[in-house]
């Protein structure tokens, strides 16, 4: 039985990248070495940050995050499975979302009005070195657990 993007906890989202402050390690010998450091060994950076941010509306959304749908059988739910990421064609900024394995973005055609009647085109193929490597599609009658074929 196919399962729907509201089982599988989809996320319509945008990108977002705005400059932000932060703190990280130094480079140097310390930098191997456990936590707490020192004062000496922290260094504030600031620049920009990527935030993939929820928004309520697929004409507002670049893209979705859902739970993979073979892991989530596999595991009998969430716990433990991944998410799969898709960015949607003439939305997605460049380098965000979805890569295909040379690092090149990857984009889906999107139809529907929302999670309910969402439909993804062409098939979604993962294709990971140490991944599930599920092939499946997203139809408005939801997104069948198996493989596309």
């Amino acid at each position: 039985m196919p399962h729907s993007l509201r089982e599988l906890e989809a996320k319509l989202l945008k990108h977002e990248s705005r400059i932000g402050t932060w703190k990280r390690v130094k480079a140097g010998p310390f930098a191997a070495h456990p936590s707490p450091y020192s004062e000496d060994e922290i260094e504030e950076v600031t620049g920009p940050q990527d935030y993939y941010v929820p928004v309520d509306t697929l004409v507002e959304a670049q893209g979705i995050w859902f739970l993979c749908p073979l892991c989530f059988d596999t595991n009998k739910g969430s716990i433990g499975t991944h998410w799969v990421g898709v960015g949607f064609a003439d939305r997605a900024p460049p380098g965000t979302f979805s890569q295909n394995k040379e690092g090149k973005d990857s984009r889906w055609s999107v139809s529907g009005t929302g999670l309910d009647d969402l439909v993804l085109t062409p098939s979604i193929q993962l294709d990971t070195e140490h991944g599930c490597k599920w092939h499946g599609f997203v139809g408005s009658s939801g997104i069948p657990p198996g493989w596309a074929g």
